[in-house]
């Protein structure tokens, strides 16, 4: 059940980045999205590489909301949570 939850934060992450880069999502949500990730990576799975994708994708919340950044890399960055949020829901 935790992994679904996990899998849902990801997933809703990954369509707010995506959609943040064309449009202007307020700052309060991003950096929501950010801590809730970095919170969800300390949660102690760092022997996995999932627990680093977390990490990253917290940070990049964070930083999103200081600079901006190529749209390229926010696309990888989108498609990549996304991704492990789908994984979420189909393990276990």
């Amino acid at each position: 059940m935790l992994v679904k939850i996990f899998g849902l934060i990801d997933l809703i992450g990954g369509i707010i980045l995506l959609f943040s880069l064309q449009n202007s999502i307020g700052d309060p949500i991003l950096l929501f999205f950010g801590l809730a990730l970095i919170i969800k990576s300390s949660l102690g799975r760092w022997e996995e590489i999932a627990g680093w994708m977390d990490l990253f994708a917290g940070m990049f919340f964070l930083i999103v909301t200081v600079i901006s950044i190529p749209d390229f890399v926010g696309i990888i960055a989108g498609i990549l949570i996304l991704q492990k949020g789908v994984i979420g829901f189909m393990g276990r």
